[in-house]
């Protein structure tokens, strides 16, 4: 290989940050430092590993000598800006650097532009007005990265749409506001969507014979079944389930949450002793007759009514068998459904049907239906239960409208009888 070089001699130490290099091809690339021409020189490449690239977060590696710069040579692509840059990790105290390029091998290369950069501290920035234009090629934006993950993001969010970004450590985004967006999504933010959950909440503990609950925030993908039997999957994102941004007209979209299996039993344990008309349990401290008309399961599936209870004592008909048992209520005869949504019924698009099954999905009730025709909304309301059982599943189907536009589904809330206190 032939190797020239691009020199900058400077009268006095610079902190160098980075070198930001504008040429029209890729190029085989090593920089040097040193505190004189005559002095000893620092070399700076790519990585030993045979890719030439840069190490993480755009870092130039230290090599021990010139001719070991020269194997690990750097070897960029130009942006569509026809620029590249690398950091200096930590930053270079020199007077004097060179850009050396590999003149034999791929295209012939020009350099417009080697600018070794000194260190831009936040500090040193004073102004009315920090003015970032669209009016150069690249969009205007600004970013934040930790271990090479952006953190926050300002700028064009995607179809030219600009906003603010945050994401975690693992990259989820945790808050976005968008120029053309009615309602934020900031998580763990009490938005009016949160808010209604919590209202439903209290009606909930309001309901003198409900005691039961299941609900979903859509906050993630953990209360939904694995896997989803729906054809086309609903989307969880951003508190909320959608249509993914499929705008497929009349396309349906579902959401199966998983099985809240054995939701009566109030109580696993094990006994400690039994006998004819009783099981004790010494762990347990119950009220006086709290657990009275609750159905005791003993060690091998047999029911039997407990018709009264001391603190750690069943009563009931007939010798239970020891070890594990279980105390279970009544199905549930009565249940209310709350559900935050919009669609095309509230302002919003498309068509949403909410409904749940009680006996693991054998039959479902509808609770909600813009999709058939007549409507129903029986949300708030007090309902019989259809199809009673102990194994609750809920599913939700979001239809898009002719025009290809799609419902939204906020926040639910399920909350059924019996209660365990029963006397």
């Amino acid at each position: 290989m032939a190797w020239s070089h691009v020199q900058y001699e400077y009268p006095v130490h610079y902190e160098f940050e980075k070198i930001i290099i504008w040429m029209d091809s890729v190029a085989r690339l090593y920089v040097g430092t040193a505190d004189a021409i005559d002095a000893e020189w620092s070399y700076y490449a790519g990585v030993s590993s045979g890719d030439h690239g840069l190490a993480a977060g755009l870092t130039l590696t230290s090599k021990t000598d010139e001719n070991t710069a020269r194997s690990d040579y750097w070897r960029p692509t130009p942006d569509s800006n026809d620029r590249v840059i690398a950091v200096f990790s930590p930053t270079k105290l020199a007077k004097v650097i060179r850009l050396y390029i590999d003149s034999d091998n791929d295209d012939p290369t020009q350099i417009y532009e080697f600018r070794p950069s000194t260190r831009l501290m936040a500090d040193e920035i004073i102004t009315g007005q920090l003015h970032i234009t669209d009016q150069f090629a690249s969009s205007p934006a600004i970013k934040i990265t930790v271990s090479s993950q952006e953190r926050v993001f300002i700028g064009d969010l995607g179809s030219d749409l600009y906003g603010i970004r945050g994401r975690d450590s693992s990259g989820n985004i945790i808050f976005e506001l968008k120029s053309d967006d009615d309602h934020p999504y900031l998580e763990n933010y009490a938005d009016h969507h949160a808010i209604e959950l919590e209202l439903m909440k209290v009606n909930f503990q309001n309901i003198s014979w409900s005691s039961l609950a299941i609900f979903d925030a859509l906050d993630d993908e953990t209360k939904r079944a694995s896997p989803d039997i729906s054809e086309y999957d609903a989307r969880v994102y951003k508190s909320q389930l959608d249509n993914g941004d499929d705008d497929t007209v009349d396309k349906q979209f579902g959401f199966m949450s998983k099985t809240y299996t054995d939701i009566t039993t109030i109580l696993s344990s094990t006994s400690t002793s039994v006998g004819l008309n009783f099981l004790t349990d010494t762990e347990q401290s119950w009220f006086t007759n709290e657990c009275t008309n609750l159905t005791l399961v003993d060690s091998g599936a047999n029911e039997f009514n407990v018709t009264s209870n001391t603190s750690n004592t069943l009563t009931v008909a007939g010798t239970p068998a020891s070890g594990a048992y279980t105390l279970v209520d009544d199905d549930p005869q009565y249940m209310v459904g709350f559900a935050s949504l919009s669609d095309s019924t509230n302002g919003g698009t498309g068509y949403i049907k909410y409904e749940v099954s009680f006996d693991g999905g054998s039959h479902y009730q509808v609770i909600y239906d813009t999709i058939n025709s007549p409507n129903i909304d029986l949300r708030q309301g007090t309902m019989d239960i259809d199809d009673p059982g102990n194994d609750y599943i809920v599913k939700i189907t979001l239809k898009n409208d002719g025009s290809g536009d799609g419902a939204v589904m906020y926040k639910w809330l399920i909350c059924t009888d019996p209660s365990p206190w029963r006397y």
